[in-house]
């Protein structure tokens, strides 16, 4: 799935050169009388089995749909997080991400990014907020630090701004970190590990494998973890 400045929503199949299917977010909203200002941008994202995406518009708006039948609209949506970004995250805070879990009980999560430091946890039952993600560094709100959910649902990963001396030697160079939460400690969700990799930028494009716990991320370079044998 893609999304471009004009907020429309193209879905690909990898085999061919042309999108398969086409959804106007910002024509759907105007539809149904919903002011989406010319500034706002859309971000899509699709659950592990693809059965439902989610679309979040910048300044609050979060909609799932039905993969199979999305000209119908969505079948959940919450115009309303604008004040909830405000009051956990500050003030102009714009949703920069979406990410939805493979459990879709209440147990499950949507996972905002923001520009802001804050991660936000919102139910898949109602897509209310649910708790924040904190301890990344983020510096101004320009730019953007990718998040991404574990296929089974337990772990948030994310880039951070902050930087350590490679192999924790002083002198070598610094490299940025990236960071990981365990979402099913909710509410109360602290960082569980922090990967110091050799990361000369901010990381840029961070993803799970769909189905191993394995994952790739991107800055100056693709690079591919795999978790330790055995674990």
């Amino acid at each position: 799935m893609s999304c471009d400045e004009s907020g429309v929503v193209l879905i690909w199949d990898l085999r061919g050169p042309k999108p398969t299917g086409k959804l106007d977010i910002r024509a759907q909203s105007a539809r149904k009388q919903i002011f989406v200002s010319k500034d706002e941008k859309v971000v899509v994202s699709n659950d592990v089995a693809g059965c439902v995406f989610g679309a979040a518009q910048s300044s609050g708006m979060v909609s799932l749909y039905d993969a199979s039948n999305p000209s119908s609209g969505p079948f959940i949506q919450n115009p309303r997080l604008g004040a909830d970004l405000t009051s956990h995250c500050g003030v102009d805070t714009k949703i920069t991400s979406i990410e939805i879990s493979v459990n879709e009980s209440a147990d499950g999560d949507i996972i905002l990014g923001t520009s802001g430091a804050d991660i936000v946890s919102l139910s898949p039952v109602d897509l209310t907020f649910t708790c924040s993600l904190q301890g990344r560094k983020k510096i101004g709100k320009t730019g953007v630090l990718p998040v991404s959910i574990s296929p089974c649902g337990k772990f948030v990963a994310a880039a951070s701004e902050q930087k350590h001396h490679l192999g924790n030697v002083t002198g070598a160079p610094k490299v940025y970190e990236t960071l990981v939460w365990d979402v099913q400690q909710k509410p109360d969700v602290k960082i569980v590990a922090r990967w110091s990799g050799s990361s000369l930028r901010p990381v840029q494009g961070l993803q799970w494998n769909p189905v191993y716990e394995s994952f790739a991320s991107v800055c100056c370079a693709v690079k591919l973890f795999a978790p330790p044998s055995g674990k």
